[in-house]
């Protein structure tokens, strides 16, 4: 349990939530939610520790996962019509970048403009969760970045 948990758990311990037997079968974190919700205004237990910051070790992966959307209904300005999309899971960091067309070309400068920001920023991808549609010239340029690919299925993406 973490520890900013405690006093939360210790005051709804001494308050008396009627809680049905459907509601303990769901996610701790929402039964505290409810739990907060149902409390008169002004009694959260949070008052006293709004100061207080606890951070969390996760363990960083590299993971990164990308994709295209589908054609915008109407072209921009600047000719572009479908949008590359790069999340990075360790920082929850989403980049998009408009392109014109779906061509391996044009998702492959995309990617590398994204790959190059994610590493001006110090984050270096290690493993990329790609759909089966990739090219061949996009892994060629993450077996040189020495990036681990990981192919998805069209029905699972």
């Amino acid at each position: 349990m973490t520890p900013y948990c405690t006093p939360l758990i210790t005051y709804l311990a001494s308050t008396p939530i009627s809680i049905s037997p459907q509601d303990k079968m769901r996610n701790k974190y929402a039964l505290v939610i409810d739990a907060i919700a149902k409390m008169p205004f002004g009694t959260t237990p949070f008052t006293s520790l709004t100061r207080y910051i606890y951070a969390a070790c996760e363990p960083i992966t590299g993971k990164v996962h990308i994709d295209q959307t589908g054609a915008m209904l109407i072209t921009s300005i600047s000719g572009n019509k479908y949008l590359f999309i790069l999340h990075d899971g360790d920082s929850n960091y989403i980049d998009d970048v408009s392109i014109p067309s779906l061509s391996k070309l044009q998702i492959l400068q995309a990617y590398q403009s994204s790959h190059s920001l994610l590493k001006s920023r110090g984050i270096q991808p290690r493993l990329q969760c790609i759909d089966n549609e990739v090219s061949t010239i996009l892994k060629q340029f993450m077996h040189k970045e020495n990036i681990d690919f990981q192919v998805r299925l069209a029905s699972i993406h």
